[in-house]
């Protein structure tokens, strides 16, 4: 639950950011950062939803179709294929660590035991 929470909290922030007028990174540092704000929105979904990870990703990318379409109605800000290419990498990078992650668990749970 607190991963959900913490996840609704970073899209919150990430949505936020997305709408305010000419704001944002530089554009050189643009797709890290909507790799990295993706990367842990998607890890926390994945992560806080354990028996429907995948949920938690389609859910990351529909998060971030949302803020491209949002940003056509903010001055200054436009949808972006970049943007949502640099959004799912992050989601699939967030997945992987999610699915490594929980590899190295259950393989120290069952050398634990």
């Amino acid at each position: 639950m607190t991963a959900i929470i913490l996840a609704l909290a970073a899209s919150g922030g990430a949505l936020a950011l997305a709408v305010m007028p000419y704001g944002g990174p530089p554009d050189h540092l643009q797709a890290y950062a909507h790799s990295g704000a993706f990367f842990v929105i998607s890890f926390l979904l994945a992560f806080g939803l354990p028996r429907r990870p995948w949920g938690g990703l389609a859910t990351a990318f529909v998060l971030g179709l949302v803020i491209e379409g949002a940003q056509i109605f903010v001055p200054g800000r436009s949808a972006s294929l970049g943007d949502l290419t640099a959004n799912l990498a992050g989601i699939l990078a967030g997945g992987l660590f999610y699915g490594a992650f929980k590899l190295a668990a259950a393989r120290l749970h069952s050398t634990s035991t």
